[in-house]
């Protein structure tokens, strides 16, 4: 792995990375501030929140009706929606009841936004509606912070995880507002989940129940939480990792509440990993609080290869072969992968 070039901001505080994952810029952002930068790492904008007591957590870019827009999430609970191509406030998107940790967009469902928060529940968001379409939580919901997110590469499933050492695959409702034959008659619509239809008076539709539910993979907090293909990445907040399928099936969704899980192989780490582990194509790149990177090949799940040291890591994200960091010394990184 070589050392490409560095950007320090300053005296502004960062200490997380979002990568857009067609368009060549990314967002760097720490309390109430956010940068947009390119690869080269200059900067392109940058927006200063005017709640003094707003610290951003999470954030994700989303494409849709032809504008780019980067949606930012924190301790205020409120989603703040920006259209980059005006450099101004969209929208506000409010409901959950606590702050928001994680959020994800798949270009799959274009309008489509979903949030993780400690309130204990995922919201499921049309944008351009400006309204919850789907709350995942409940009766057999989290029952403490969900701190993690991530969508199949299908669209179709939800994985996520939480301080109650859980971690549980949702079923995503199809929705659409399209109208059917039996509806001409109405200004409203329609709209689609699975097999059922359901009037703008049911949204948002409460999802109580995931098709899959665990809590023996890990002892400790599950802070970060992905699908690869048809297997479930997760670690905890030491130094676990662990990559797992259910059990008696290859194909990863069992419609079943309590089903056990298969490990397919899991990695434990001299020291605490920090909060995120990213993928791209079949690696996994992961930082320990020492500044270590641990590089693992997926497509063979070999024995993690460590290659450069950076201080202060607070964040990283991998696209192709271009690696970002962000320091706690304010500095944005890039290295290549070989």
């Amino acid at each position: 792995m070589e050392f490409v070039t560095k950007r320090v901001l300053g005296s502004t505080f960062v200490s997380k990375i979002c990568l857009h994952r067609h368009k060549k810029i990314f967002c760097v952002y720490g309390r109430r501030n956010a940068y947009i930068m390119n690869y080269v790492l200059e900067q392109l904008q940058k927006f200063l929140d005017e709640d003094v007591r707003e610290e951003f957590l999470c954030c994700t870019f989303c494409d849709s009706k032809n504008k780019t827009f980067l949606i930012l999430g924190g301790e205020r609970g409120i989603l703040k929606v920006i259209d980059l191509n005006l450099g101004s406030f969209y929208i506000a998107l409010k409901g959950h009841g606590g702050p928001i940790i994680d959020m994800l967009h798949n270009e799959i469902r274009p309008n489509v936004v979903f949030s993780a928060s400690s309130d204990t529940t995922i919201r499921m968001w049309d944008i351009h509606r400006v309204c919850t379409l789907a709350i995942f939580g409940g009766l057999a919901g989290h029952e403490d912070v969900v701190l993690s997110i991530d969508m199949s590469a299908d669209g179709n499933y939800l994985v996520s995880s939480g301080t109650d050492n859980s971690i549980k695959v949702w079923s995503i409702p199809n929705i659409t507002d399209k109208f059917t034959a039996k509806d001409t008659s109405s200004v409203l619509g329609k709209y689609h989940f699975v097999n059922s239809e359901f009037s703008r008076a049911d949204i948002p539709i409460k999802i109580n129940y995931p098709i899959f539910n665990s809590q023996v993979l890990h002892k400790a907090y599950i802070n970060c939480v992905k699908f690869f293909g048809n297997v479930i990445i997760s670690k905890n907040i030491s130094k676990r990792l662990a990559i797992v399928k259910f059990k008696g099936n290859y194909e990863i969704y069992k419609n079943s509440v309590d089903s056990d899980v298969i490990i397919l192989k899991e990695y434990k780490f001299k020291e605490k990993l920090i909060h995120k582990f990213t993928i791209f194509g079949s690696k996994l790149v992961i930082f320990d609080e020492k500044g270590n990177c641990h590089i693992i090949n997926l497509s063979s799940y070999e024995e993690p290869i460590q290659t450069v040291h950076v201080d202060n890591v607070k964040d990283a994200s991998l696209i192709n072969d271009l690696l970002f960091v962000v320091s706690n010394n304010n500095e944005v990184l890039c290295y290549s992968i070989n």
